[in-house]
């Protein structure tokens, strides 16, 4: 786990209010260092948590599942990451944990979410009909994961079995290897693989199936835990901050954080510039009916418990008060 905080940048602050408008107030925010968080990290480089009084320190996690216990536990207030079992059986069983803002939605080109990466040589011509999928290993970051969901909505909407494929759980650094030796037959990725250049360059097969099925669809969020939830002021900051990010994100703005992750990836940056700011709720509004259709398919998979619902796990005060410190009507 690694600890950054950020109290400077303000590349933007020009004409900006005055900050003694606010009181200072630190957040400790869990983050998994993937392309999709390309907003959050503009509204650190231009200063706008900073101008709305708001001190971000950042805890780097590995999945989804850890943001769960810190956030119960207080450690964390805030976290961007993806929709998790272990989000929603924390909220079944009373903890105080809430998505309070949209952020990434699938789409054909930003990123690898739902996107199938498949051997030629184990598919023939295409591997975009579900049909000749038949038998082959189709390895997976972890079970229950949202990209598994994607792979039963598309089996179930082609009218196939879910044993139609054989299902094999690797680890995400494992993933690659997996399917360049041919343990596994393709890969359904997960939000932040860097599979794209690597994998097409190579000559595979990439089929962006989920964009097909589920274009559009909400799979990750902005979550609040623990004391940000009774003010909801610091909250709707926070959330005002990282919409004024997806703005500038859907402008074409290129964060230095994106840079340096595309570097250190080995991925030209001109992809990211391209494509990634279509991933991104334009108006960070929550997809209650998203949310919906992934605890009902955890239900029915044995990963939600019973008696979940959407209207639970959302809090929609915080994105309705953000809008109004938008418009400069709120402090």
């Amino acid at each position: 786990m690694h600890r950054r905080s950020f109290m400077t940048g303000g590349l933007a602050l020009a004409g900006a209010r005055n900050l003694s408008a606010y009181a200072p107030r630190k957040i400790q925010v869990g983050i998994s260092k993937f392309p999709s968080l390309s907003p959050f990290y503009i509204a650190i480089e231009r200063g706008y948590f900073k101008e709305y009084g708001l001190e971000i320190e950042t805890q780097q996690l590995s999945s989804a599942a850890q943001h769960i216990p810190l956030l119960i536990k207080g450690e964390l207030e805030a976290s961007l990451t993806g929709a998790s079992p272990a989000l929603f059986n924390a909220v079944g069983q009373g903890a105080r944990i809430r998505i309070v803002c949209g952020r990434e939605i699938v789409g054909p080109e930003c990123h690898d979410i739902g996107v199938l990466y498949a051997r030629k040589d184990r598919f023939g011509k295409t591997a975009a009909d579900p049909r000749s999928w038949k038998g082959k290993k189709i390895g997976f970051v972890q079970r229950s994961g949202v990209s598994e969901f994607f792979l039963d909505t598309i089996l179930e909407s082609a009218g196939l079995p879910l044993d139609h494929v054989e299902r094999m759980y690797v680890g995400r650094a494992e993933s690659l290897l997996a399917i360049e030796n041919g343990s596994v037959d393709a890969v359904m990725a997960s939000t932040g693989d860097a599979y794209r250049q690597r994998l097409t360059e190579k000559g595979y097969f990439r089929e962006p199936v989920a964009a097909r099925i589920n274009p559009d669809f909400q799979y990750s969020y902005v979550l609040f835990g623990g004391k940000i939830l009774e003010e909801p002021e610091t909250g709707a900051r926070f959330v005002a901050a990282y919409l004024r990010g997806v703005k500038d994100s859907l402008a074409g703005c290129v964060p230095q954080f994106l840079r340096e992750f595309a570097a250190s990836n080995n991925i030209d940056i001109k992809s990211f510039d391209q494509h990634c700011e279509f991933a991104s709720t334009p108006d960070g509004a929550i997809h209650l009916n998203d949310v919906a259709k992934l605890i009902l398919w955890g239900q029915r998979r044995g990963y939600i418990e019973s008696g979940v619902q959407a209207s639970q796990v959302a809090d929609t005060r915080f994105w309705k008060q953000a809008q109004l410190v938008l418009a400069g009507k709120s402090k």
